[in-house]
């Protein structure tokens, strides 16, 4: 089972999976807020990429101290493989 996102805490942990991706019914309940809801597992994936990469040019745009090391890393990692850079390394959405 393939689990896009993942979110925990001290009282617990709630997933985005299979069951929410290939879901049949209206109802969600995980922590994608609907997003991936019945999408089936290649757009939950586009989903969960475009939303982790919008998450991540927020968090930059705060903390622009960062953005070197950030990327080094999330490159490094190969997060967000499909993520293009230009010369100044910000991420361009090329989705």
């Amino acid at each position: 089972m393939a689990v896009l996102i993942r979110v925990g805490n001290s009282e617990g942990e709630r997933r985005c999976d299979e069951r929410c991706y290939n879901a049949t019914t209206s109802h969600c309940d995980c922590c994608c807020n609907g997003m991936n809801h019945g999408k089936g597992r290649q757009q939950a994936e586009a989903n969960t990429a475009k939303a982790g990469r919008e998450m991540l040019q927020r968090w930059i745009g705060k903390h622009p101290e960062f953005k070197e090391s950030v990327f080094s890393t999330v490159t490094q990692l190969g997060f967000f493989d499909s993520v293009s850079f230009d010369d100044r390394g910000n991420p361009i959405d090329t989705k």
